[in-house]
């Protein structure tokens, strides 16, 4: 049954956190009547179990008792789920009959926020969907509001988007670990993320891994792309080299998976500059879990574009060899149990060495492929 503006809030207070961590502002409760704080209602609601998996709340069917402990979880954490407006939305099919609807609320929506004392910077707002994103982003940050998604826009959960959703959040969470770090945040760009790469998971035979999106112009500007190695861009010339050695051993851009180490942009060339291990090590865990959902049997190669990003991969006390030529010399793959990805990894730096050269080391890297 359809709900009042004010039944939504009255049920979304019951849950607001003691100190509030997280904002997560949506456009709208559903059409259908299913609302995240609702924990009566078990079987339409489309946030309950991303949210669950957001902060690692486990079960094995929803019932009211599991759906209300989940909800008390997640206040305990301090995070706190918003909407625009609450009037349910999501169903008009004119985007700008609805695009009007939030911007007409938005007093409204500042007054809520500021009704739960939200408008400090100290409390993180996260926008989540496309068009609530465009249409309050820079409205709100001008109203001194701390949105944080730092042109991240995080998809809405429709159309089997889950894990894409979820990995956008993630990935401001560990933006925002980056800020809150005095020694890292002076070599971060608030510029967004590009997409991974990618073609539908049964035809990926391999996956690839950068260091970093940071590239700059002849003037020292940085370049956006929208996906990695501006793999999607006109002449993809940052994947060149890569792409060449990717074709040796029998690969192509249908059958392959791709995403940088560090998914931030930097202000400085990566390989130049000691704090790029740092950036590593907060970035490695999430791209640990987003091989596991695409590849959850751990059989997929992963071949590695740069020698520091090996190094960062390797585990404690693993040690490398002296000159990026001698693992193509001397046919090295590393294996998964000497790697923190649990995975082989192959070495096809950039530059130098090109697999035509090394046909043995080529022969090896197609068996692992089994090509």
């Amino acid at each position: 049954m359809k709900k009042t503006p004010g039944e939504y809030i009255a049920l979304r207070n019951s849950f607001k956190p003691g100190d509030i961590n997280f904002i997560f502002l949506y456009e709208s409760p559903q059409a259908d009547g299913a609302y995240f704080y609702d924990f009566k209602n078990t079987r339409k609601d489309l946030l309950f179990k991303p949210m669950m998996k957001l902060i690692d709340f486990k079960y094995s069917f929803l019932n009211e008792q599991i759906k209300l402990k989940g909800l008390r979880k997640f206040q305990e954490l301090g995070y706190f789920v918003v909407d625009s407006v609450y009037e349910p939305v999501n169903t008009i099919p004119i985007d700008g009959v609805r695009d009007k609807i939030i911007l007409n609320n938005f007093n409204e929506l500042v007054d809520d926020l500021k009704s739960i004392s939200a408008d400090t910077l100290a409390i993180p707002i996260i926008l989540v969907k496309t068009n609530t994103f465009r249409l309050l982003n820079g409205k709100l940050k001008k109203s001194g509001f701390n949105v944080v998604n730092d042109s991240v826009p995080v998809p809405n959960l429709t159309d089997n988007k889950e894990d894409k959703f979820l990995r956008r959040i993630n990935e401001i969470f560990v933006c925002q670990q980056i800020i809150a770090n005095k020694q890292l945040r002076k070599y971060y760009l608030p510029l967004g993320i590009p997409h991974e790469y990618s073609v539908k998971s049964s035809k990926v035979k391999a996956i690839v891994i950068g260091a970093d999106p940071s590239n700059f112009d002849s003037s020292g500007n940085t370049r956006v792309y929208s996906h990695v190695f501006d793999i999607m861009g006109k002449g993809a010339t940052l994947f060149g080299d890569i792409n060449d050695n990717l074709r040796s051993a029998g690969l192509d851009k249908m059958n392959i998976y791709v995403q940088n180490l560090v998914r931030n942009y930097m202000t400085l060339d990566a390989s130049i500059k000691m704090m790029w291990p740092h950036f590593a090590e907060l970035w490695k865990p999430l791209l640990k879990s987003d091989l596991d959902i695409l590849d959850p049997k751990r059989e997929l190669p992963v071949f590695v574009t740069e020698e520091y990003v090996l190094d960062a991969l390797l585990n404690p006390g693993e040690e490398r060899l002296k000159q990026p030529i001698d693992y193509y010399v001397n046919g090295t793959i590393i294996e998964p149990d000497q790697n923190t990805l649990n995975r082989s990894l192959v070495p096809c730096f950039t530059g130098a060495y090109a697999y035509t050269d090394f046909p043995l080391f080529v022969k090896k890297v197609r068996k692992r492929l089994m090509l």
